[in-house]
């Protein structure tokens, strides 16, 4: 198809191409690697726009593209790591995912997330055009979703966009082999999202903890975003305990429920939760962390007290705090039996002694058991099943002594999932963990996040005292 208006890079074309922008049109443009739709922020109508156009789910954030690097802390919170990176890479094919300056970054461009992703590049057709609107624009490529990496071209962007924009900048060719490297910074350790034009080598110059996640990165967050968007209505003004929070399920779980507008006490044994606490405060949600090792009552009083304190109240227990255990009868020893116990059963049953007094009407506790506390496998150790399957009885007893001060009980039954604690069992040449699983996959990290909220919800206001199999069918066998 061809476009509605093609105009070239006269001061009176981007005069026009900002004019329309400025009225809440979108337009294409050059930058350095590619053809992008552009937006003016102050627009909410433009960004709609894009969206439409490019065919875009719309729980998937937009990028913005500034002017110069000196424009980076208006729209982000920065850091001295991020200062040095972008005094350093910019402009250039460099993209940072940081937390946003809500005052200045609408919703409506990232959709609704707390952080932004922003570029800068030093395409002078570009760069003119995002002076004229303000120093900074709404970006994403001139092509429809689901096209992969690809880099688009004038001619790809008149084909497939271009009746559906207002005008089009011909810029000529933009020359690049690889679109941005991309880094995300909202954390203590920082993400590799995708390797691009910068080198890594440059990169880990200033990150030397970079963490490769180009395999996941993208997949995660937009489930991430499903929950929120699913539990935000239900959750949000509440207060949460999480145990076992500083990786891995429960590092997920807490930013869900920050994020769903629950105000949450991070806990873990180890002092590395608390980057996942700063990473959630950085994008102003209200949570804290406080050292809690599960399997001490003491611990567990002076953390519902603070809780009390800090908050005024508590609304939802998630005994989450699990200890992996994978030899049999023959093999285990009596320390790892008496652990398995202590970190897998004792220590809800001091959460819930310590919070239930303290948790009113309408409150709820989950804990995460396991369906390996029901069933045994070769690859479940002995102590593991024996001690995940003791919370069972704990949380029916509880759900039944809780029932009249209106606290709900319940606990999650996970298939295996992969986590740092069972990572040696999906090594290629250990047991095939999926066989025998009638829906045919492993256990998503946010099938059993998504089954702690309902529970925590008001949604299951009428469920108390039941173990919810999130199993993909293991049970029915």
């Amino acid at each position: 198809m061809s476009p509605r208006r093609v105009v070239g890079t006269s001061q009176q074309d981007i005069s026009l191409a900002a004019e329309a922008l400025v009225r809440g049109e979108v337009v294409i443009s050059p930058t350095d690697t590619h053809y992008t739709l552009l937006a003016s922020p102050a627009q909410e109508a433009g960004s709609a726009r894009i969206y439409e156009i490019k065919k875009r789910d719309s729980d998937f954030p937009l990028t913005i593209f500034l002017s110069g690097p000196g424009l980076l802390d208006q729209v982000a919170l920065v850091d001295d790591r991020v200062k040095a990176l972008a005094e350093d890479l910019w402009p250039g094919g460099l993209t940072l995912i940081l937390p946003k300056r809500r005052s200045k970054v609408p919703d409506y461009i990232t959709a609704g997330l707390p952080t932004v992703a922003v570029a800068c590049h030093r395409n002078p057709v570009f760069v003119e055009l995002l002076q004229k609107i303000g120093g900074w624009g709404v970006c994403t490529s001139a092509n429809l979703s689901g096209q992969g990496e690809q880099l688009v071209t004038f001619r790809q962007a008149a084909d497939q966009l271009g009746d559906k924009v207002s005008l089009m900048v011909d810029g000529g060719p933009a020359v690049s082999d690889s679109g941005n490297t991309i880094v995300d910074l909202t954390g203590r350790t920082p993400l590799l999202v995708r390797a691009g034009r910068i080198a890594l080598t440059d990169v880990r110059k200033h990150l030397p903890d970079l963490v490769d996640r180009t395999k996941d990165y993208k997949t995660r967050l937009k489930r991430r975003q499903q929950s929120v968007a699913t539990w935000h209505p239900t959750l949000a003004g509440m207060t949460a305990l999480v145990t076992g929070a500083a990786r891995g399920r429960g590092s997920e779980l807490v930013r869900v429920l920050a994020q769903s507008g629950v105000r949450t006490l991070v806990t873990d044994k180890s002092e590395t939760g608390e980057s996942v606490a700063e990473e959630l405060i950085a994008q102003d949600f209200d949570v804290e962390f406080r050292v809690l090792d599960a399997t001490d009552p003491v611990q567990w009083d002076d953390a519902v007290k603070h809780v009390l304190k800090k908050w005024g109240g508590l609304d939802l227990l998630i005994n989450n705090a699990g200890y992996f255990e994978s030899r049999q009868l023959d093999e285990v020893d009596r320390h790892d039996w008496q652990l398995s116990f202590a970190v897998n059963t004792s220590a809800a049953f001091y959460g819930i002694r310590a919070a239930a007094p303290y948790m009113g009407m309408h409150s709820s506790i989950v804990n995460v058991s396991s369906v390996f506390g029901k069933i045994s496998r070769p690859y479940t150790g002995v102590a593991y099943e024996t001690s995940k399957g003791a919370l069972l009885p704990l949380t029916r007893s509880a759900a039944r002594h809780l029932a009249s001060s209106g606290i709900r009980v319940n606990a999650v039954c996970p298939g295996l999932i992969r986590t740092p604690m069972t990572e040696d069992l999906f090594v290629a040449g250990n047991h095939d963990v999926l066989a025998g699983i009638p829906l045919g996959r492993a256990v998503d990290i946010f099938d059993i996040i998504d089954a702690v909220c309902f529970l925590a919800s008001p949604l299951s206001s009428y469920v108390t005292g039941t173990a919810l199999h999130v199993d993909g069918g293991l049970l029915c066998l």
